[in-house]
């Protein structure tokens, strides 16, 4: 189990390294799309009022420039605020964050598919070095974070299903 986890930590590394995942994060792409400075925004807004700019007190759907735009990423951004300040670089943290975290969830459940250890490693290398999770990790939109929750409650129903226990479920 040691190995597995030596394992995992270098492939994060690996993710760290070759993807770029978080360098120069704030300013490669130099500005923030006019998406992303408004999700910087609600959540900025959020985060000193508790309403949006609207002045809904913690809405479930934002209004946004001629759209509408969904909370996770918005609810996400308000940590990476708070300890990074309102900037380029705390806008696309939870992005770049869940792509990290999707090698994890992809090991996990291709092991719980029952692969072997090499195809979980390699499923998890070929989602550190592909090309649309490097860029779904460099822009603030809810695409990796929903892709991320997605793939974590699959290996959940995957989980409850192997193990006949419902627990998984709550």
């Amino acid at each position: 189990m040691r190995k597995i986890l030596i394992a995992l930590a270098f492939f994060i590394l690996i993710g760290f390294a070759l993807s770029s995942r978080f360098y120069k994060l704030g300013s490669a792409p130099d500005s923030l799309i006019i998406d992303e400075a408004h999700y910087g925004y609600i959540a900025y807004s959020i985060l000193n009022t508790g309403k949006d700019e609207h002045g809904i007190s913690y809405p479930i759907v934002f209004k946004g420039f001629g759209d509408y735009k969904l909370p996770a990423q918005v609810y996400a951004l308000v940590p990476a605020i708070k300890f990074f300040g309102l900037n380029n670089f705390s806008t696309r943290f939870p992005a770049a964050l869940s792509g990290v975290l999707l090698v994890l969830i992809v090991y996990l459940l291709f092991r719980e598919w029952q692969f072997s250890k090499k195809a979980a490693f390699f499923a998890s290398l070929i989602t550190i070095v592909s090309p649309w999770s490097f860029i779904l990790s460099r822009f603030a939109y809810e695409a990796n974070l929903g892709l991320l929750f997605f793939a974590l409650a699959t290996l959940f129903v995957f989980k409850a299903a192997h193990k006949k226990n419902l627990i998984f479920f709550c």
